[in-house]
């Protein structure tokens, strides 16, 4: 059975449909987890809704997740910085 978006049944999930700006996807605990080109990070449930989502990356992109202990840890690219900040 296709999934099918929420609000409109003749069409796929609204976050599959910009599959362009989706730069990571990870599973996760609480859901699958989509990253985009614009930083932002959303978990979605089962009928790929988005139920959260944040600002993960300011002016960058993310490109790498993964949880670990109910951590979620995003790796990104920032454009406006020219050497790579940890932060602790």
């Amino acid at each position: 059975m296709p999934v099918k978006d929420a609000h409109d049944l003749a069409e796929s999930p609204h976050i599959l449909r910009v599959g362009s700006s989706i730069s990571t996807i990870t599973s996760s605990s609480y859901g699958v987890v989509v990253a985009d080109v614009h930083g932002s990070v959303h978990i979605l449930n089962k009928e790929f809704e988005p139920i959260s989502s944040w600002v993960a990356h300011v002016g960058g992109r993310v490109t790498h997740m993964v949880e670990r202990r109910e951590y979620l840890v995003t790796f990104g690219v920032c454009f406006s910085l020219l050497l790579p900040v940890f932060i602790r």
